[in-house]
């Protein structure tokens, strides 16, 4: 019986240090393999990634008028889609902005594209009309998200899903700029859109 209670403590002693060096695995394989970045850009086949605007032309003819007003953003990644997908024309111009360790906004240029088209993709979507200027008309689209936002302390940059997006015609592109209410206002989303203009 004596014999029976001393195997068990034994069986209880060894599977605690098991599991006492199984977290010490687990925390070790964690420091030493960083967190992955979320995609800053969405991922299809056809994408190049550059990180200098003056190489957009060397890929794509879409033409870029950037925002004179960014509240302080930067540029982090640009990408060109040289491959059709459902809502990214070929040649379609993705550049990411960041602030303060976050996605900010991404603004896509999409050429030979109709704003009818584009909006006719968000249909089922609430909806707001506005009027940038004298001449050209905007839409918001208010798109549904479980807001899970996505950072740790060895990501680089913060990702939160697109819960907003202000959407208008420049000469031949629809401009898309989508953002996060969570990073970034109404006024800032809609004085970023008048400044390309």
């Amino acid at each position: 019986m004596k014999e029976n209670k001393h195997n068990k403590k034994n069986i209880i002693v060894i599977f605690i240090i098991a599991m006492i060096i199984s977290a010490a695995i687990l925390k070790i394989i964690q420091w030493t393999k960083p967190a992955t970045q979320p995609p800053l850009l969405t991922q299809t086949s056809g994408l190049i990634k550059l990180s200098n605007i003056e190489d957009v032309s060397k890929y794509s003819k879409t033409k870029l008028d950037l925002p004179k007003e960014t509240f302080d953003s930067e540029i982090k990644v640009i990408g060109i889609y040289t491959k059709k997908h459902t809502a990214i024309p070929e040649e379609t111009v993705s550049i990411v902005y960041t602030k303060n360790d976050w996605k900010f906004v991404e603004i896509y240029y999409k050429p030979n594209f109709k704003l009818i088209e584009q909006m006719g993709l968000y249909s089922k979507y609430k909806q707001e009309e506005l009027m940038l200027n004298n001449y050209t008309k905007a839409n918001i689209v208010y798109t549904p998200t479980l807001n899970t936002c996505h950072k740790t302390k060895t990501t680089p940059i913060g990702v939160c899903p697109f819960n907003k997006l202000l959407i208008f015609q420049k000469d031949e592109n629809v401009i898309l700029i989508g953002s996060n209410t969570s990073r970034v206002t109404e006024g800032e989303l809609i004085n970023i859109a008048k400044s390309i203009l």
